[in-house]
């Protein structure tokens, strides 16, 4: 490997390490009070649906699905950032948890 390379590889891995442990957090934290209080609700009835939604939504159903679910949560048409912040910060791996753990009780 050439010096060019390995320096490019060395900021990429800096600017990944820099948006793990700094931009996310920040953005995380900027996601609006009422939506934030709304997540839990608004993820488990993302997990219940979202294989059914991964086979058969087109990217409008989803994100009109995404919204109902929002509505539904915080009393308010959710927004275009809203929509967002949640399809940003759903995790499947932490689906899957939350559902293992909810089949195992």
């Amino acid at each position: 490997m050439n010096l060019r390379t390995l320096l490019d590889a060395a900021i990429a891995f800096a600017v990944m390490g820099l948006t793990e442990a700094v931009i996310k957090p920040l953005a995380k934290a900027m996601i609006d009070r009422p939506l934030r209080r709304a997540l839990p609700y608004v993820y488990e009835q993302l997990d219940n649906e979202m294989p059914t939604l991964l086979r058969t939504a087109t990217p409008e159903v989803m994100a009109a699905e995404i919204g109902a679910k929002i509505a539904r949560a915080t009393g308010n048409p959710a927004t275009a950032r809203q929509i967002e912040q949640v399809v940003q910060f759903y995790d499947p791996i932490k689906a899957v948890l939350r559902n293992v753990s909810t089949n195992v009780k």
